[in-house]
């Protein structure tokens, strides 16, 4: 990106993949921050058109129109990174189901004046919960829509979902809540993926990569896929594309969850945008489509 190095608002120091849509743009890199004794910041940087959303820069006055300027998307995971109340105090959730708050050592605070030791705990409506922010490592980028993956497997996407390509297990039709098509304009995590890979034994199992597919035939055709790392690959979207419903028994219409594909041990994937055809590679060499 064009921008001031000296302030380094947009500025990535090296960047490690570059991803395009339909007019619009995703980069992901790394911020140098050199001086604060931090290690280099994983970021994620959008810009170009946004009518659905898909630069993930959230609600508002941010959704629609269009960013000349790379803007940074904010990628907020699942995991759990702590409590504060509303004086901004660590909070504890403890054994006995309740909220307390404690001081830097983990020594709880506000002692119940009327049984001596015992402390007060907080209403859980009074409590703030944060979440890790997550460290970007691959991203894909669709027609009108985006994904990525976090060092730690924990998928994200955002956009259009007229096809069910959020993975959500909703389909989000034109005019469908109060004559307006529901948009995620900020990125919003596959809990079905984070779920799979918690519920399995095997501890290898962690997506490393997202792709997104999109192309024209008789109709619109939108849909995603992710790669394990040991090779598993889960797909998602409009089921008109026998990419993804080629291993469902019946033709259950938009396939709106991560649906896994009977492929193994691959390393890389082509979703394609001309056919009905995508490729995959697997660690023999083989060619599979």
């Amino acid at each position: 990106p064009d921008v001031d190095k000296n302030t380094k608002n947009f500025y990535l120091e090296n960047i490690f993949q570059i991803a395009a849509g339909h007019e619009f743009v995703l980069a992901a890199g790394l911020r140098d921050l050199t001086g604060t004794g931090a290690a280099p910041e994983k970021m994620v940087y959008s810009w170009g058109r946004n009518d659905y959303g898909q630069l993930g820069l959230g609600d508002g006055s941010q959704s629609g129109g269009l960013e000349s300027k790379p803007q940074k998307i904010t990628f907020t995971s699942d995991r759990l990174a702590g409590y504060s109340d509303n004086q901004g105090r660590k909070v504890i959730l403890d054994v006995d189901g309740k909220f307390y708050a404690v001081d830097n050592t983990g020594v709880k605070l506000d002692p119940d004046p009327e049984n001596p030791g015992q402390y007060l705990d907080i209403r859980s409506d009074r409590v703030i919960t944060h979440y890790e922010e997550a460290k970007i490592v691959r991203v894909a980028a669709g027609t009108d829509f985006a994904l990525a993956v976090d060092t730690e497997g924990t998928v994200y996407t955002w956009g259009r979902n007229i096809f069910g390509q959020i993975g959500n297990g909703l389909v989000s039709r034109p005019g469908s809540v109060a004559n307006k098509e529901i948009l995620y304009t900020k990125p919003t995590v596959v809990t079905a993926l984070s779920q799979l890979g918690t519920d399995l034994v095997k501890p290898e199992f962690k997506i490393v990569d997202v792709y997104a597919g999109s192309y024209y035939q008789d109709q619109p055709q939108r849909f995603a896929a992710v790669r394990s790392q040991r090779g598993d690959i889960f797909i998602w979207g409009t089921s008109n594309n026998v990419q993804v419903k080629k291993y469902q028994s019946t033709d259950t219409g938009n396939v709106a969850t991560p649906n896994y594909l009977q492929a193994a041990d691959v390393v890389d994937l082509a979703l394609d945008t001309r056919n009905t055809k995508s490729h995959a590679l697997n660690q023999r060499g083989d060619l599979i489509y």
